[in-house]
């Protein structure tokens, strides 16, 4: 059990300092052009940059299990950390998965509306 708290804590460690540089200042895509589409075009521009957000996150999470996978000192780790992993991302699928639904929503009504 003190294996399992210790690779999540590892994991955790990790997401929170990737969590750290992915949401700087420097890396909000479309931090200045917002705004800058009217109507259902920026509509479809957010679900864009939530698809692109999505993947980010996903590529980041990837490159952490990697990392801790590669400082796993016994099988048993390994198998604790691919199974926090992928409990973990399913976890997040979920969560972009409804994200990316309720963007494409807003924008399906939005381009349906008449101008």
């Amino acid at each position: 059990m003190d294996e399992k708290k210790s690779a999540d804590l590892k994991i955790g460690q990790t997401r929170a300092a990737s969590d750290t540089r992915a949401h700087g200042a420097d890396r909000q895509p479309g931090k200045i052009a917002r705004g800058a589409v009217p109507g259902p075009g920026q509509k479809y521009r957010e679900y864009r940059l939530k698809m692109v957000s999505a993947a980010h996150a996903n590529v980041d999470a990837m490159f952490e299990y990697a990392e801790a996978a590669l400082r796993a000192q016994s099988v048993s780790e390994l198998i604790e950390l691919s199974a926090a992993h992928s409990r973990r991302q399913l976890e997040n699928m979920a969560e972009q998965t409804r994200e990316m639904a309720m963007a494409a929503q807003k924008f399906a009504s939005e381009a349906a509306r008449p101008s």
